[in-house]
């Protein structure tokens, strides 16, 4: 039975290495705004999701089916999602944007903190994993609008994800999310000199 523990952590090592390879991949196109950032990002959150749930980070793995998700809604946004006959493009946040969203997250969170706290006894990092997930969804639904601020949410969680995924053991992912806090600066850059033009 230790040996096959032994090789079923092994395995799972493995898996986390191409999720990371995969995000890596994903956010790089998306800095650069080319569409095959979204396939790759379904490849990653599929693997990250799996990881998740067998390491028992439950709001982690609900992130990744939403992410799946809302993966597939900003493709068909960068896309489709034209305004005026003209491809998407990036933008600042409005007022409007900042007053629903922020309520929004904030109940997010709340909400999934209590579903994890309800649904399982084994998760010990509720608070962090709530946030991440609600700040995530947020960020990513400003990704696919390309609401520039996207990016400043991203640094956030990425940071705040770090310490999670260490504290978790889950080292690989955490120094993939410490990458993603380096790409997400990147990204507001680059698209802050595109806003400009």
């Amino acid at each position: 039975m230790d040996d096959l523990y032994q090789t079923l952590w092994q395995e799972m090592q493995n898996l986390e290495t191409i999720g990371v390879f995969f995000g890596l991949i994903s956010v790089g196109l998306t800095v650069k705004e080319n569409i095959w950032c979204w396939p790759f990002g379904i490849l990653n959150v599929i693997l990250f999701g799996w990881i998740f749930f067998k390491s028992a980070i439950y709001g982690q793995m609900i992130l990744q089916s939403f992410f799946f998700i809302l993966i597939l809604y900003g493709w068909y946004q960068w896309l489709y999602g034209k305004e005026n006959n003209k491809s998407i493009s990036i933008k600042n946040i409005n007022g409007k944007e900042i007053l629903v969203s922020i309520p929004v997250t904030i109940l997010t969170a709340i909400i999934i903190a209590f579903g994890i706290r309800f649904f399982s006894e084994k998760e010990n990092f509720t608070t962090l994993d709530s946030l991440i997930t609600a700040l995530s969804f947020t960020a990513q639904y400003f990704l696919a609008k390309k609401i520039i601020e996207n990016w400043i949410i991203w640094v956030l969680i990425d940071i705040i994800s770090v310490f999670l995924f260490i504290q978790t053991g889950l080292y690989k992912i955490g120094f993939f999310y410490f990458l993603l806090s380096i790409l997400a600066t990147t990204g507001y850059i680059s698209w802050k000199k595109k806003l400009a033009n």
